[in-house]
């Protein structure tokens, strides 16, 4: 039934069958419909038939799946939706999985408690890698470390929010007690010396910064001090760790006043920990960021400009340019497969110290069949390293029948690709990130012919993206340019 390529991800799964239809959900989106009526009768609880998870029992071919199974829940009565979407918030709370997927700065998906409580609700714009810690003793739910995992949104969150320490999580005191926190899809990186970005408060200083990136927290019945925790990994020039500062905000303007900083943070590992941050979620507490006061301290030695990637004939192609460079011996790329994990796949010499720009590329000859992650680092002659950017990148298969048009163009693009009789097309637009940004087509038939949609950018940024089109769950993808 579905063609969506799970391959090493984390996704819910939810499937509802009746005498008529067999319809799949994916982390909450309806994915594929199967009309089950040709295939002998069914009445739930009157004339069943054999239940089987994880393989096809509709025809007559038999069609194993390969899956790891973390948890599975069967009903003998069919829910309602409201009851659906309870069991959908627990799954997705306790394994990190973004209900309805990532949103950009879209509508929110709205998470429900066991007693039918919305618990992330109205969060418009902040829809992106949705984790959650709390306790619902109706679904035996007790979470009290989150972070985001890799499921089909392409891409993984800096943040870990933990109750009470990360050395020691606190048990909950309250049942239907949670904090849900989402973000608005803004780049993690600090704004240095931008300036027109001056979103923080007056007192960090005239040498402070923050990333773009802001989180809103949504508390249920929920008092207890927490803990954050930022990937260093996904950041750039943080160190000295004791120049950051946690932004606790009421409104999501953190320069007009109504915001608590938080000092004190410690690296353990790779994690960037700010520990006692009171009442997370509640009024008045409930956007977060994280700040340098001084990143003048930590001057970058590569002033990266652009970070882009594409995929063609199923190879992988990083292109990055600096505007500068001081005492820059060489780069380093590392490659992962889940965000987690990396390994170094190449170095490329630098170019010393130089104000010029310089545009640097480098070609993955083996490229994985999967959604990858390339992190660019930048080394010091001295030898001190400096993380730079990440990027996730989806796999392709060359498809010369596809050609988008006008590209270079400056908001509204047209696509003709050729079909066969039946084929099911997915045809979405992606940053450079790898977020969705766009969706022309999402398994939709097509008749046998060529066919053209459109795809308006219209209200995105100007730069560099990638449309990824998928003919029958074969993916292929090409550059989009948008420039005014």
């Amino acid at each position: 039934m579905s063609t969506t390529n799970i391959l090493n991800k984390d996704v819910l799964v939810t499937t509802t069958t009746d005498a008529t239809n067999s319809i799949i959900n994916i982390n909450g989106n309806q994915d594929a419909v199967k009309n089950i009526a040709a295939a002998g009768a069914f009445s739930p609880g009157v004339n069943p038939r054999r239940f089987a998870i994880g393989n096809n029992d509709i025809t007559t071919n038999n069609l194993p799946a390969q899956l790891d199974f973390a948890e599975i829940i069967c009903y003998n009565t069919r829910l309602s939706t409201i009851q659906i979407r309870m069991v959908e918030s627990y799954l997705c709370i306790k394994y990190g999985i973004t209900l309805g997927n990532n949103r950009g700065t879209g509508a929110c998906v709205v998470y429900t408690n066991s007693a039918g409580t919305a618990i992330w609700n109205n969060q418009t714009g902040y829809h992106n890698n949705v984790t959650g810690i709390g306790r619902d003793d109706g679904s035996s739910l007790d979470q009290r470390t989150s972070r985001g995992v890799l499921s089909l949104n392409a891409s993984l969150d800096l943040v870990t929010i933990v109750n009470g320490t990360f050395a020691a999580p606190a048990a909950f005191t309250s049942n239907l007690s949670t904090l849900i926190v989402g973000h608005d899809a803004q780049t993690p990186q600090t704004v240095f010396g931008d300036p027109t970005f001056s979103n923080y408060p007056a007192a960090l200083g005239a040498n402070a910064a923050r990333i773009k990136r802001v989180w809103k927290a949504q508390a249920t019945n929920f008092t207890q001090s927490t803990s954050v925790g930022f990937e260093s990994t996904m950041l750039i020039a943080y160190t000295p760790i004791s120049n950051l500062r946690l932004l606790v905000d009421d409104d999501g303007n953190f320069a007009n006043g109504g915001t608590t900083v938080y000092s004190g943070a410690v690296l353990n590992g790779t994690r960037i920990e700010f520990s006692g941050i009171a009442n997370l979620g509640s009024a008045g507490n409930t956007y977060f960021s994280l700040a340098t006061i001084n990143y003048t301290a930590t001057p970058l030695p590569v002033t990266l400009t652009a970070l882009s990637g594409a995929c063609s004939a199923g190879i992988f192609t990083l292109e990055w340019t600096t505007q500068s460079e001081t005492n820059n011996h060489y780069f380093t790329i590392e490659r992962s497969t889940d965000g987690y994990s990396f390994d170094i796949v190449a170095n490329i010499n630098g170019s010393g110290t130089t104000s010029q720009s310089h545009t640097y590329s480098w070609t993955d000859e083996m490229s994985p069949a999967s959604v990858v992650y390339y992190r660019l680092s930048q080394t010091d002659y001295d030898g001190t390293t400096t993380q730079l950017r990440l990027i996730a990148l989806q796999p392709c298969e060359a498809s010369p029948e596809i050609v988008v048009y006008p590209n270079p163009g400056d908001g509204v693009f047209w696509m003709t690709f050729s079909a066969n009789e039946g084929d099911v097309i997915d045809v979405e637009v992606l940053d450079a990130m790898g977020k969705v940004v766009y969706t022309a087509a999402r398994q939709e038939t097509f008749a046998e012919g060529v066919h053209l949609v459109q795809i308006d950018l219209r209200d995105v940024a100007d730069g560099m993206y990638f449309v990824r089109y998928s003919n029958n769950g074969t993916p292929s993808s090409l550059k989009l340019l948008k420039q005014q």
